[in-house]
């Protein structure tokens, strides 16, 4: 169970073979072996060996094969006349002795060598990488540099990492990217200097733990490639996330953030996730956001363009009589007619808060309505959709671009205030389907367009009415069913050359 007091005398002995006893330590006054050159101690109850063996300068072969080896000293890289290290335990092999092969140990043994090497000059650089190593297990002796600044242990083959991590203070960047983790546990509160946080390319589903909104220094988090559905409320509390990259994840839903949350936002990537209404509820109050992509996941709406658009700040009768957009829309489309009572609801949500974004990808949604609030966005560059899916606002202005796309929401905009709708001189061929909701309108200018054949009865809907200018279109006669709109007193109607006069309104 112990080393014979006896071979510690023997100062000329230059092969020591320990193997199959049940030795528990070996002592510190090994070193007295000076002129020792092969040190086998196979299929033993050793967890370690003595920090003094690095003092052994003729060792040449340490054998350590079948031992519960927890942890090896740093100085073993110390020793220039070792070559060969065989310690199988320490990388968790799961063969027995037997069966080992030469290659492995030979393999082995050179990549714990050159990590011990590594872990030597990260005490004088404060940065540790030890990348694609094809490590297992992670060092426990990397823990005893308590000021590393950078710590790389990606593209290995790690299934869990130590919660002792947390301990690492100092640590601004930490990488454990292209790795087989399943789950990232432990107290992020106490990394409050890490800037930089990789985890993609894992197969990370759990949560992250709520404390991990206790990294108030991060500033990037490259999480995608995992398989998250969800992320912590506490995400919110990121002050100095700069780039977050979600991408490539199960994500069904985010939760709401406060409108303060993620002030520095720049970058988000949500793409190829399984989001159904777009996260506005989270992201769409950060004002230093420049880049959103959003493409590929299955978005159906955009809120709040569920209510699209708000002229008089409150939930339109079709919201208030619980009749889906999507059937106005089937209606509309379909030539159903649709007349109801006209009443108020509850107040306008905030709009988006993107004064500074540039780039906004949602193609490769089921995007049907795009957001009235983006009229709002000056200085994008690089806006993608699929046009042929989107319903609301009318194609027929979608297809002409974002310009004049921007140019017909700032028109509605307008109208809030104003009650006056001028969508003149977009060449429409259609009544767009979101005037059915426009229900505060008193004034609708609808002139120098292609309207064509009978105006659309649906506009009956729209009681409020005083005014109406539908001139210079191709209009050959009004529905009866506009009779509906009493409030009308002037109705200007230009087909031909061929105007009349009807109670008090021009035909």
């Amino acid at each position: 169970t112990e080393l014979p007091k006896d071979v510690l005398a023997m100062s000329n002995l230059t092969e020591l073979n320990l193997d199959n006893n049940q030795i528990t330590k070996l002592p510190g006054t090994i070193t007295v072996l000076q002129g020792l050159k092969s040190l086998s101690i196979n299929n033993n109850l050793i967890r370690t060996i003595p920090a003094e063996v690095e003092f052994m300068h003729r060792v040449e072969r340490i054998s350590l094969l079948g031992c519960p080896i927890e942890d090896l000293p740093l100085g073993l890289c110390h020793m220039t006349s070792l070559t060969e290290l065989r310690s199988y335990s320490h990388e968790l092999i799961p063969l027995p002795p037997a069966r080992i092969s030469t290659d492995e140990v030979i393999e082995k043994t050179f990549n714990l060598l050159d990590t011990f090497e590594h872990m030597i000059k990260a005490f004088e650089t404060r940065r540790l990488d030890l990348s694609d190593m094809e490590l297992s297990f992670f060092p426990n002796e990397a823990f005893q540099i308590s000021t590393l600044t950078e710590l790389n242990i990606g593209m290995n083959k790690f299934e869990g990492v130590p919660s002792v991590i947390g301990n690492l203070a100092n640590l601004q960047l930490l990488n454990l990217a292209f790795n087989y983790l399943l789950q990232v546990d432990f107290e992020w509160e106490k990394l409050t200097a890490l800037e930089r946080l990789l985890i993609n390319n894992n197969c990370i589903a759990e949560t992250l733990k709520a404390c991990f909104g206790g990294l108030h220094a991060l500033k990037e988090l490259m999480a995608h490639d995992n398989e998250f559905v969800t992320v912590p409320p506490e995400m919110c509390t990121l002050q100095s996330l700069v780039h977050c990259d979600l991408s490539f994840n199960h994500i069904t839903h985010f939760p709401s953030f406060p409108s303060h949350s993620l002030p520095c936002l720049v970058h988000l990537d949500i793409r190829h996730n399984r989001i159904v209404d777009f996260p506005s509820a989270a992201f769409g109050h950060q004002a230093s956001l420049r880049f959103i992509d959003a493409s590929f996941n299955n978005i159906r709406t955009f809120s709040p363009s569920g209510d699209w658009p708000r002229l008089d700040d409150t939930v339109h009768v079709f919201d208030a009589k619980c009749i889906p957009l999507w059937d106005l829309i089937h209606r509309h489309f379909s030539g159903t007619q649709l007349v109801i009572d006209m009443e108020e609801g509850d107040p306008h949500q905030p709009r988006l808060n993107w004064g500074k974004l540039e780039t906004l990808r949602v193609h490769g949604n089921d995007l049907s309505i795009l957001p009235f609030d983006l009229y709002i966005l000056t200085s994008v560059e690089d806006l993608s959709y699929d046009t042929q899916y989107v319903k609301i606002p009318t194609q027929e202005v979608v297809i002409q671009g974002w310009a004049m796309l921007r140019c017909y929401m700032r028109r509605w905009n307008d109208a809030r205030n104003s009650r006056h709708l001028d969508i003149s001189h977009f060449s429409l061929r259609l009544t767009p389907v979101e005037l059915m909701l426009a229900s505060s309108l008193t004034r609708l200018n609808m002139s120098h367009n292609r309207l064509s054949g009978t105006l659309d009865p649906q506009l009956s809907s729209l009681t409020n009415l005083t005014e109406m200018d539908i001139s210079h279109n191709r209009l050959v006669e009004i529905h009866p069913k506009l009779v509906h709109l009493t409030r009308l007193t002037a109705h200007y109607v230009e087909t031909e050359g061929y105007f009349a006069e009807r109670g008090g309104m021009r035909w």
